[in-house]
């Protein structure tokens, strides 16, 4: 039986447990959970959301309007109308951020100028759900969106009382809980290129008065067996494309050499479909067009919460998988195989209690990370004799423990003291091997050695255990006209130095209706495992005992150090209609860069004798640096015309910036431009009722041009690329309520069929031109929701 199978009986036995629930006795009894528990109505009141009590700024409940940062709430409401799926939908709406729903990992975000899957701490909980071994999260259908009461996005630093590694800001996905004695949601959708997805979502509460148990248990399943990313895009699929824009000589069948503004189509048709790309031996396709069969992604969710007086419990099941070629050069990586996949596979179990005595609550949570990529997990190459099919592997296992004490002596104060320690066990991602690696040579906390292989020995094998330790503490002031935050956290990591993070931020209220607000934070962000350790190498033929090396690792890389300023003004027009403005400045130091460098002989003696100008690492030294400047504003309006209940959100994000990157040796090259960052980033997301059971939304989304992140060989010529060109997306959402449990919805994404890129993969001279993103996909569905 496939998981699928298991995933749909599940959600009928579940369903079918809920509707026996419904007829059991009403408890009227209600407790006193935790502080900073909201009720759904909570979420749904004020007009811009002022009103709306938050956790993830201040780690205790506290209304936006008396938060001195940005922040932007997307509610239960609006994902069920909406149809949100991944997190990236979500964030297709939010002011500011750029999105991408294709890449390596599998989705991702620009937030500030920093990807941030890597840089935005995501949250379930409360709780972080990134492997320490990747440093990132790989996001996908496989994140509890559907199951979320909100969705909490706050901007800028937050170390202070989140960790180190909070550096452009906090995505904290509150899951669901129940007030009602049974609920039940499930959702059934289809669309086009093989796309499908299933939802569900039961839980309820039993017991009285303070012995009640709250439960919820969730499932998802999406797969798009052939994302729609490759008609239309026959330039960047083009293998010559990769010659011609890093001016490398091209190997025709006929034996000559040519330069790409040298091909003609006449030259083409003589010399056929066949031509000799060396180092290119399994390449599939023509000279000008690859081999491209279907490019697929799925994911699997599978969730159970239980609250019990004072105790909470969760476990998550998390797996998101997706081809490994995409957003790469056909040059390098095949396509033509659809089981060439990343398949990153994350378990998560909690543990927490609270205790609340008079001004004190005391929060203790304890948490195990399991993240494994299947060993199955694989590249399709062409540059190796042996193999086509590449087999990569990583784990790690991360367990924390966090203890909080907030106490609050007056309407005035309050001060949250905190102590957190993560141990981390690693292995970082392996070596490309032609075999599926044994995962179980390698043990959870373990630095034992793993079993050598001939000619490449313990390369590419780099087990490790390390710890962070951190003490943090912050306080909270509020009058009636200022509010002010300040905090700082002190972390030690075993691998690398000790931090202090601090921050600092004021809100001042003029009246009711204005309100300015200035904060300042500073975070560093250690490199993962996976970054230091990075390697690929392989044999350089069958007769030649030579090893080319790609790339290899670097224990000295230090963490990069991120400082932020920002300054907001919000006004209320009205109960319904509000504006918020900021500028901001954000800075990076450290900034680790792909660079080639000069490999040293003495250490790795049977390099090939091209691999002294073509050995890449990851470097970064002080010097290096990247800086962002931006003017961001919104405007909200809820419900302006109630006769169709219309309600609208604009932004527009103005950027500049510029950045400083290291080279092989002592030089520094200097770029006038944050990389991957368009200085114009415009959304319009406009919804509105024309009949009672009718609902309407359009997600406008227009990006201006920018730089790609490769830009050559940096210290000798900076090689452009050229701009990517911007973009202009509409998506559209439509649904209809049949009955008080059932709507039927029809979601168009890319409704024009837009040709355009999004986040590059990796920033090395293996990208495409750009990274495709899918065309038009038309999606019918079926809600159901039961309380």
């Amino acid at each position: 039986m496939d998981f699928k199978m298991k995933i749909s009986n599940i959600i009928i036995i579940l369903l079918c447990f809920a509707f026996s629930k419904m007829n059991a006795q009403t408890d009227s009894s209600r407790i006193n959970f935790e502080r900073n528990l909201l009720d759904y109505q909570d979420i749904k009141a004020g007009i811009d959301y002022g009103d709306v009590k938050i956790i993830s700024a201040s780690r205790s409940a506290k209304s936006i309007k008396d938060l001195p940062v940005t922040v932007y709430v997307v509610t239960r409401e609006e994902i069920q109308r909406n149809n949100y799926v991944t997190l990236v939908d979500v964030l297709r709406t939010v002011p500011g951020i750029k999105t991408s729903q294709v890449s390596d990992k599998n989705e991702s975000f620009l937030l500030n100028g920093l990807e941030g899957n890597m840089y935005t701490k995501i949250l379930i909980n409360n709780l972080p759900v990134a492997p320490s071994v990747t440093g990132f999260l790989a996001i996908s259908a496989q994140l509890p969106i559907r199951q979320a009461e909100r969705i909490e996005i706050i901007f800028g630093p937050a170390a202070a009382i989140y960790g180190a590694d909070a550096t452009t800001g906090i995505i904290n996905i509150i899951t669901r809980d129940s007030e009602k004695r049974t609920f039940a949601v499930a959702d059934v959708t289809i669309g086009e290129n093989l796309y499908s997805y299933q939802n569900f979502m039961v839980g309820g509460k039993s017991g009285r008065d303070e012995n009640v148990l709250k439960y919820s248990l969730y499932g998802s399943y999406m797969n798009f067996g052939a994302m729609n990313i490759v008609e239309g895009y026959d330039k960047v699929y083009n293998p010559l494309e990769y010659f011609g824009v890093r001016d490398i000589p091209i190997h025709l069948a006929d034996g000559n050499v040519y330069h790409l503004h040298e091909l003609t189509e006449e030259l083409l048709e003589s010399t056929g479909t066949e031509f000799d790309f060396e180092l290119a031996p399994f390449y599939r396709g023509t000279l000008n067009s690859p081999t491209i069969n279907n490019l697929p992604t799925s994911s699997i969710l599978l969730g159970a919460e239980f609250r019990y007086k004072n105790f909470n419990f969760s476990y998550n099941y998390m797996q998101a998988k997706i081809h490994s070629s995409v957003g790469r050069t056909s040059f390098i990586y095949l396509f033509n195989n659809p089981e060439n996949f990343y398949q990153r596979t994350t378990q998560r179990i909690t543990l927490g209690h609270h205790f609340d005595f008079g001004n004190f609550l005391l929060e203790s949570n304890l948490s195990l990370l399991h993240y494994r990529l299947d060993n199955r997990s694989s590249l399709g190459v062409d540059y190796r004799f042996d193999t086509q099919k590449a087999y990569v592997y990583e784990a790690s296992d991360d367990l924390l423990f966090e203890q909080t004490l907030t106490y609050t002596p007056s309407e005035k104060f309050e001060f949250i003291f905190g102590a957190s320690l993560q141990v981390s066990g690693n292995l970082p991602m392996t070596n490309e091997m032609a075999t599926i690696f044994e995962s179980d040579n390698y043990k959870p906390f373990s630095t034992q050695a793993l079993p050598e292989i001939p000619l490449l020995g313990a390369f590419g094998f780099n087990p490790l255990v390390f710890y962070q330790a951190g003490l943090f503490m912050q306080a909270y002031y509020s009058t009636k006209k200022l509010k002010i935050v300040a905090g700082a956290r002190y972390d030690i990591n075993s691998l690398y130095r000790h931090a202090v993070s601090p921050r600092l931020a004021a809100l001042y209220k003029f009246n009711e209706k204005t309100s300015v607000r200035v904060s300042s934070g500073y975070s560093f962000k250690a490199p993962p495992s996976s970054i230091i350790y990075s390697s690929i190498a392989f044999q350089v033929s069958s007769d030649i005992d030579s090893l080319s090396y790609a790339i290899i690792p670097n224990p000295d890389l230090r963490p990069e150090v991120f400082r932020s300023f920002e300054l907001g003004f919000r006004y209320s027009f009205s109960k319904r209609v509000s504006v918020d403005v900021s500028a901001f400045s954000n800075e990076i130091k450290n900034l680790i860069f792909p660079a080639f460098i000069y490999i040293d002989r003495e250490k790795y003696p049977r390099a090939y004798s091209l691999s002294d100008a073509g050995v890449r690492q990851y470097i970064n030294t002080q010097k290096a640096k990247s800086v962002l400047l931006g003017l961001q504003a919104s405007l909200r309006m809820k419900n302006i015309y109630t006769p169709i209940n219309l309600s609208a959100n604009f932004s527009f994000g103005y950027l500049q910036g510029a950045e400083i990157l290291p080279d092989r040796g002592d030089n520094l090259t200097e770029i006038s431009e944050v990389r991957q960052m368009p200085p114009l980033i415009t959304k319009l997301n406009v919804s509105f009722s024309p009949f009672s059971r009718f609902y309407f939304n359009m997600n406008h989304v227009l990006m201006g041009s920018w730089r790609s992140r490769f830009i050559g060989n940096v210290g000798d010529t900076v090689e452009d690329i050229g701009k990517i060109s911007g973009y202009y997306v509409l998506d559209l959402n439509m649904s209809y309520t049949i009955s008080k449990n059932f709507t039927v919805f029809m979601k168009i994404l890319n409704t024009f069929d837009e040709k355009y890129g999004g986040i590059d993969i990796s920033g090395t001279d293996v990208d495409m031109l750009y990274n495709p993103q899918p065309g038009r996909n038309i999606r019918f569905g079926l809600n159901f929701t039961m309380n």
